[in-house]
């Protein structure tokens, strides 16, 4: 049962995300800026891999609030951008 429920919210989320990506705006939605999604696409290798990325950190707080989604987000990809900057 609660399976299903993470199929659910895992199809939902492919759904808000594409039009953002595709009207031009970066994930402003999730509070990604410009410059930090530049960066993760770099450190990803491409928009595929980032916006599974994405998706694979917004599952892991799916049962949150969307504003909660947004602050754990930000807090990854603080994280990670800062551990490849010292590498």
């Amino acid at each position: 049962m609660n399976l299903q429920r993470h199929k659910t919210t895992g199809s939902s989320f492919s759904t808000s995300v594409e039009p953002s990506l595709q009207s031009g705006q970066v994930l402003l939605d999730f509070g990604i800026s410009e410059t930090d999604w530049t960066n993760l696409l770099d450190h990803r290798g491409n928009k595929t891999k980032a916006l599974a990325w994405i998706e694979s950190r917004l599952q892991e707080v799916c049962t949150l609030s969307r504003e909660a989604q947004k602050i754990y987000l930000h807090v990854m990809l603080k994280n990670l951008l800062m551990d490849s900057d010292k590498q």
